[in-house]
């Protein structure tokens, strides 16, 4: 067939705006490699966090071309992005989801792509895993893939090494590192 101008074609990064919800290690990683790739970076956590590009979340979902995710779940975080939150996003936005599944509706997302409000999503948690709602895996503008961004051999033993030294911490008597504490949900 040959090559076909537009079927493949893609969203340029550079000038966009990426909103980075929760800005912690993960979200902080995040936000420095969106800006390697041109991108304007926006964040948001509970407490202003007096960093340049921090926004309260609503102002930040309107403002951003893609959002992504990087909260705990906890009690304020549970469907943090419902109905009205999700139509605050600017249209054609991209939503990602790498926290927890239950940070967004499904519901609500899954209305909002169908009407054409979203442009697409990414997700790689759901609100009831390991079931995904069958109209997610139908959306061609949905990518689906498994938590496991840690997933390789390197950083598996990288974790290894981190929970062995967490323990000989301990056995020790002091504390284990604290980016390594995890403080399980509810």
């Amino acid at each position: 067939r040959g090559f076909a101008p537009g079927t493949w074609d893609g969203l340029r990064l550079r000038g966009h705006t990426l909103g980075v919800v929760g800005f912690g290690n993960i979200g902080r990683a995040v936000a420095q490699r969106a800006e390697a790739f041109g991108l304007r970076v926006v964040h948001h956590t509970r407490r202003s966090t007096g960093l340049p590009g921090w926004r309260p979340l609503d102002d930040l979902l309107g403002a951003s071309d893609f959002v992504s995710l990087h909260v705990p779940l906890n009690d304020d975080s549970r469907t943090l992005l419902d109905a009205t939150r999700l139509a605050r996003m600017r249209p054609g936005a991209f939503l990602l989801n790498l926290a927890r599944g239950a940070v967004v509706d499904e519901s609500a997302l899954i209305a909002a792509l169908q009407r054409g409000h979203l442009g697409g999503a990414a997700l790689d948690v759901f609100a009831d895993e390991p079931h995904v709602p069958p109209e997610l895996l139908a959306m061609e503008n949905v990518i689906l893939t498994p938590h496991l961004g840690g997933g390789s051999r390197e950083g598996r033993r990288q974790a290894q090494e981190l929970c062995v030294e967490n323990v000989l911490c301990v056995l020790r008597g002091e504390q284990p590192r604290p980016e390594c504490v995890v403080v399980a949900p509810g």
